[in-house]
């Protein structure tokens, strides 16, 4: 046998007998490391009630001064690493619990009920998820950030950081996952 056949097929058994070693988990971490395209794909798959939008649409609704919120789900670390601007982390957003009762006149004299909410997380499954809740409590008109904050960073998008500076950079604390971000728009965990 040639060296490269033997070096390929100890390769392939070394991947087999890792994914025996790590179980289901080991599928579903091979499954974290398809394209942020088939990550989207699959999102909108298992969340058809929801309604997603692009960036490109998203950033339509920003320049048409939309009335809405944008809900960042991430944690409070990553939102002041950079966040979409006008974005309120969902940790940090006290008032947001009426959202989640069914429909009826918003009462809050902080904030009147917005006419959209438009979530987005690192990839989009856990702001798909906030948006399915929503839509489930009678909230018409709830959207999910396709590709969420990474498809709107590789797109080239603007960001800002906690203090409202230009940012570059997403932060993600899954590493496997920061792997869909393009390489210039990882930021490093500090």
């Amino acid at each position: 046998m040639r060296p490269q056949a033997i070096i390929t097929i100890a390769a392939l058994l070394l991947v087999a007998i890792t994914l025996l070693f790590l179980g289901p988990s080991g599928y579903e971490k091979l499954d974290d490391m398809q394209s942020l395209p088939a990550q989207t794909a699959a999102i909108r798959e298992a969340f058809p009630e929801v309604e997603h939008i692009s960036p490109k649409t998203m950033a339509l609704l920003i320049r048409g001064d939309t009335d809405m919120l944008v809900v960042d789900v991430r944690s409070s670390g990553e939102f002041e690493a950079s966040h979409i601007e006008g974005a309120v982390n969902l940790r940090a957003l006290e008032d947001f619990e009426p959202y989640f009762r069914p429909l009826e006149p918003h009462r809050s004299p902080m904030r009147p009920r917005p006419q959209l909410i438009v979530v987005y997380g690192s990839i989009g499954k856990r702001s798909a998820e906030l948006a399915d809740e929503l839509r489930l409590a009678g909230h018409p008109e709830v959207r999910n950030l396709a590709g969420s904050i990474f498809l709107w960073a590789n797109e080239d998008r603007p960001l800002i950081d906690a203090e409202g500076n230009p940012a570059t950079k997403v932060l993600s604390v899954a590493r496997n996952q920061s792997l869909l971000l393009d390489a210039e728009r990882r930021a490093e965990a500090r």
